[in-house]
C-alpha cells in the first residue's frame, strides 16, 4: 500500500466494497430486463462501481479523506435510488431486498471466519464490515457492555441526505441494515442475537441466548 494511505483507509474502503457487494447481489436477485436497464442509468447519473483494483492505484492520493467521502455518497445514494426503482415496481420488492441484505451480512461473516463468544468482540467484528460514513462521524455509543451483551446507541444518521437524495426515506434503510446486523451477528455465534429498535432514537443490543 502507498505511503500515503493507512489501515484506516483500507478498512473504510472495504466497508464501501461490502455496501456495493449488496447492490450488486440486489441486481442478481432481482434480474428483470427493465430493473437492469434502471440500474445501468443509475451507474451512470450516480457513478460507477468501484473498479477491481487495489485501493492504492485508484484514490486520489493528494486528496484521501475527499476520495472516500464521495465514494460513500456515490455507493449510498445509488444504492437508494435503485432501492426506489426496486419498491416502485413491486412493493413486495422490500422483503427480497431484506433477504439480500441478510444474505450479505452471513455471507461476509462466513468469509471472516470469526470465533467469537464475546458480544463486545462481536460488536467490533460489525464494526469492521458495517459502512456508517467516515470514522470521525462517531456514529455509534455503547452505553453497557459485559459479556452477557452489549447495548449501543445511534447518536446521528449519516444516511438520511444519501438516502433521500436518491429519492428513498431512510427508513427502509433501516429495515435493510437490521436484516444485514442479524444475518452476521448469528453467523459469527448462534448462541446471539441482534435486536434493534428505534422509536424516539435508534437502540442496538447483541445479547447472549
Amino acid at each position: 500500500m502507498s505511503k500515503f494511505l493507512a489501515p484506516i483507509h483500507g478498512w473504510l474502503f472495504n466497508k464501501i466494497l461490502i455496501l456495493e457487494t449488496i447492490e450488486k447481489e440486489l441486481v442478481i436477485e432481482l434480474e428483470s430486463k427493465p430493473l437492469i436497464e434502471k440500474h445501468n442509468f443509475l451507474l451512470e447519473e450516480y457513478g460507477q462501481y468501484i473498479p477491481d483494483q487495489p485501493l492504492a492505484e485508484i484514490i486520489d492520493q493528494s486528496n484521501i479523506h475527499g476520495w472516500l467521502q464521495k465514494r460513500i455518497t456515490i455507493a449510498e445514494t445509488r444504492q437508494a435510488a435503485f432501492v426506489n426503482e426496486l419498491v416502485l415496481d413491486n412493493r413486495s420488492a422490500i422483503e427480497a431486498i431484506m433477504n439480500v441484505y441478510r444474505k450479505v451480512g452471513i455471507s461476509v461473516a462466513k468469509e471472516a471466519n470469526l470465533q467469537l463468544d464475546d458480544p463486545t468482540e462481536i460488536f467490533n467484528a460489525l464494526n469492521n464490515v458495517l459502512l456508517e460514513g467516515m470514522p470521525c462521524d462517531r456514529v455509534n455509543v455503547v452505553i453497557e457492555q459485559n459479556n452477557q451483551k452489549i447495548n449501543w446507541k445511534t447518536q446521528n444518521c449519516v444516511h438520511k441526505t444519501n438516502w433521500e437524495t436518491g429519492g428513498t426515506d431512510v427508513g427502509y434503510f433501516y429495515k435493510f441494515r437490521e436484516a444485514f446486523t442479524g444475518g452476521f451477528v448469528q453467523t459469527v455465534n448462534d448462541d446471539f442475537n441482534y435486536n434493534y429498535t428505534f422509536e424516539e432514537e435508534q437502540l442496538h443490543e447483541i445479547t447472549r441466548k
